[in-house]
């Protein structure tokens, strides 16, 4: 197993707590929901956020990609909103899709 240096470490958790990008798996327009509790919070944040919905192209207005795999730019961190039997894979899929402040990093934290 590959160590992770003090510097791949620091830039993990920057990811989390100071992140220029977020994706919003789970992001709806469901009334009461939580997904659509952060949807409409994360409209407000300064870095570039990617709403995650595989059967909506659109939520509140703003575009949705299928899956994380579909976004087309790095992504810092990723908060999840979906249903606890769906979580497992979802962290699985961040991590293959390169998501800094999930997957594996969240393993070593």
């Amino acid at each position: 197993m590959k160590r992770e240096s003090s510097r791949d470490h620091r830039s993990a958790i920057e990811s989390i707590f100071a992140p220029k990008s977020v994706a919003l798996i789970g992001a709806t327009d469901t009334p009461g929901s939580v997904g659509r509790a952060l949807t409409e919070n994360l409209r407000g944040f300064k870095g570039r956020v990617h709403f995650i919905n595989p059967k909506k192209p659109r939520v509140l207005g703003a575009a949705t990609c299928a899956t994380i795999g579909d976004v087309s730019e790095p992504v810092d961190l990723a908060v999840i909103a979906t249903k606890a039997a769906t979580v497992s894979q979802v962290v699985r899929d961040c991590e293959a899709a390169g998501v800094k402040g999930g997957g594996h990093h969240f393993r070593r934290l």
